[in-house]
């Protein structure tokens, strides 16, 4: 941004000097120097532009201090008349002067909070960096070698805590990451508790993503339990870690019933570490896209009658946060959607609560009106916009 800001300020005072090669402070001085000899106006009496003096902004106004009022944008906007040695002098708000001087503003302002700024920068740094763990999606580049499966269930918490930190997954996951369908989510849990082996790694992969995301709803609601206090974070990275290294145990290039939403809830649990595009999302995107696509999510279930109805409704859901994910990790990075508009036909998810829907069930009932708001509207109506700014998005890198 300073860049950005410095190169306009730069045009401006070419500008000023008539597109001279050699625009700058000392350029703009002789093009003042010469207006005051044709009597135009006094060079010191319209702006300073000097790099770094701060003495005419004020755009920066320390804490407590009013900003200005409505009288006072609506006079400045009208332009500005000045007197030095008897002789009014005028110029109006779209004169160069004015100009440069709201640039320079705009540079002290940057100024100013600088080093506010790098303060925040070093604490984002230092959150990634505590506990050493892996930086970037950690089954990529990182916990290539997992412990044995056994080991693995070693780190689950106990029940009790287990259960409260699965509660408070559900009672603040993000609406635009609606996969789980609570119910049945519950009865395979209690299967895992019964037998800790019966349902494999990847299964274990979506505990220890769930709990890693209650951990980063507990940091970013600033409500944590006494015995994390301050600890949300670690915690975090270390059920993050143990995702990923629960789905390279899996092999989760042969994926299951389970390794799918298991991927998501871990993109989710690096999202919200991160917060910025990185590549290794976009190429985590990607592939679990493939994967999903291997298993068929991107063709409506309604064409494959051994996909029964629950199943249906819960990969249109899926795919659809996929779909989604694909073209907003691609616009950021300015880079081709890997899902384009005629390689799938899988429909929108209904607009259901969670009670409405059972594994047994032989049918979908009629999806409530888009007027009742169910856990999953936020889903269909984001996914409508973007679906819309994807064929935009698609048609810009088209290169026919």
């Amino acid at each position: 941004m300073q860049n950005r800001i410095d190169r306009l300020e730069g045009l401006v005072l070419s500008l000023m000097t008539n597109g001279a090669q050699s625009s700058g402070p000392a350029a703009a001085n002789r093009t003042l120097s010469m207006t005051n000899s044709t009597g135009s106006m006094d060079q010191s009496s319209i702006i300073d532009i000097d790099e770094g003096d701060s003495r005419n902004s004020n755009m920066y106004r320390p804490d407590g201090e009013e900003a200005e009022s409505e009288t006072d944008q609506m006079a400045q906007s009208l332009g500005v008349l000045k007197v030095y040695d008897n002789k009014p002098l005028y110029f109006g708000d779209a004169h160069w002067a004015t100009v440069l001087q709201d640039i320079s503003e705009v540079k002290n302002y940057f100024a100013e909070h600088k080093k506010q700024l790098d303060e925040q920068a070093q604490k984002v740094q230092a959150s990634k960096n505590e506990e050493n763990f892996p930086q970037g999606p950690t089954f990529l580049f990182g916990g290539v070698n997992p412990p044995e499966f056994q080991d693995l269930l070693t780190n689950i918490p106990k029940r009790m805590i287990t259960d409260k930190l699965v509660r408070r997954y559900f009672e603040s996951f993000d609406p635009a990451v609606h996969i789980l369908h609570q119910n049945s989510w519950y009865k395979y849990y209690e299967i895992f508790w019964a037998d800790p082996r019966a349902l494999g790694p990847s299964w274990l992969a979506q505990i220890f993503a769930v709990v890693c995301l209650a951990f980063h709803s507990y940091n970013k609601m600033g409500d944590e339990p006494p015995e994390y206090r301050g600890k949300s974070i670690i915690m975090a990275n270390k059920y993050r870690t143990l995702t990923a290294q629960c789905l390279v145990r899996a092999d989760f290039l042969k994926p299951d019933s389970h390794t799918i939403e298991a991927m998501i809830l871990y993109l989710q649990g690096e999202v919200a570490r991160n917060r910025d595009a990185e590549v290794g999302l976009w190429v985590l995107v990607g592939v679990i896209v493939r994967l999903a696509m291997r298993m068929g999510y991107h063709r409506d279930s309604k064409l494959f009658p051994n996909v029964t109805p629950f199943q249906g409704e819960m990969r249109r859901r899926i795919w659809t946060f996929l779909r989604q994910s694909d073209i907003l990790f691609s616009f950021q990075l300015g880079l081709n959607c890997m899902i384009r508009t005629g390689d799938c036909d899988t429909a929108l998810p209904g607009n259901y609560w969670d009670d409405d829907l059972f594994e047994d069930m032989k049918a979908l009932p009629p999806p409530r009106p888009s007027t009742d708001a169910t856990p999953v509207s936020y889903m269909i109506a984001k996914a409508s916009l973007s679906f819309c700014f994807g064929t935009i998005f698609e048609r810009l890198h088209s290169l026919t």
